[in-house]
């Protein structure tokens, strides 16, 4: 949103998956890569300069692991502690990385908008 891409909600889209489901035993591996991938796209907003989007997800991230912390004492909760140190490494490697690594300029987001422009007139036809 702040680099000026535009945002609309549109409820009546639905998006299927029509590579497959994962086996359960492949889960917690995803659950894994969406939790480091959570964190360093947090740590990649901090780094250009969204001190709040940082700010937010750092006291979120404390105030999970306090409260896992404290489930722990009481026999349970160490899962969540896992994924929230999983959580806070993917924040410092995103942090680390260069300010514009993967992200799309204004020239970028006007291509992709011409080519998303281009496949929804051939779909019309």
């Amino acid at each position: 949103l702040r680099s000026g891409a535009k945002v609309k909600i549109c409820p009546e889209i639905e998006v299927v998956h029509t590579h497959g489901f994962r086996m359960n035993t492949d889960a917690d591996a995803l659950y894994k890569r969406y939790n480091y991938g959570n964190g360093g796209n947090y740590g990649r907003f901090t780094r250009r300069g969204d001190l709040r989007a940082g700010g937010w997800f750092l006291a979120r991230e404390a105030r999970n692991f306090i409260r896992a912390l404290f489930q722990v004492l009481r026999g349970r909760g160490l899962e969540e502690v896992h994924f929230s140190t999983i959580r806070l490494r993917g924040f410092w490697y995103g942090f680390k990385l260069p300010p514009n690594e993967g992200m799309v300029n204004g020239d970028q987001l006007a291509r992709l908008q011409a080519g998303y422009h281009a496949i929804l007139s051939r779909t019309k036809d």
